[in-house]
This record gives C-alpha cells, structure tokens and sequence, in this order.
C-alpha cells in the first residue's frame, strides 16, 4: 500500500473514498468513538515509557522532517494556479 501511493495514487485514493457495501458491517455511535479516543488520551499515566509519555504531551509540537511527498512540498507557483483554474 506504501509503495501504491506513489506509483498509482489515483488507485490509492479510490481504496478510501469506497464505503462498505457489508449489510453486515457495524455502525459505531459517534459519542462513543469519541469518548474510546478521549479515554485513551487521558489514561496516559498508563504509559510506562517516558519517551512515548513525552510524545504524547507534546505531540502538537512535533514536527515531522521528512514529507511523504517531497514533490508537492513546495510553493504553488502562479502558473499552477492560473493552469488549474482555467480548466
């Protein structure tokens, strides 16, 4: 799946735009994945290592060097602009 975002990205993106045609599939209420998440974030003190206790308390802070897609880590030219809006 790694390598698909890069050679057939069009092909990767369609996989998250399907929705589940399962009769079958289970439905998850939204307060109740909301309080699953809010409940995993606050039992932090349940982390026994200090690097990942340091993580989380700081993730909003952290900043990732290496993008997943060097090319479109860059200024949008004029150009680009003009070239996209025109069509």
């Amino acid at each position: 799946m790694d390598s698909m975002k890069s050679i057939s990205p069009k092909e990767f993106w369609k996989l998250f735009q399907k929705r589940s045609t399962n009769p079958n599939a289970e439905t998850i209420d939204l307060k109740e994945f909301v309080e699953h998440f809010k409940n995993l974030a606050i039992n932090e003190g349940s982390l026994n290592n200090e690097i990942s206790v340091n993580f989380v308390r700081n993730f909003d802070s952290n900043h990732y060097s290496e993008s997943s897609y060097p090319g479109l880590d860059r200024p949008i030219s004029l150009e680009e602009i003009v070239k996209a809006t025109t069509r």
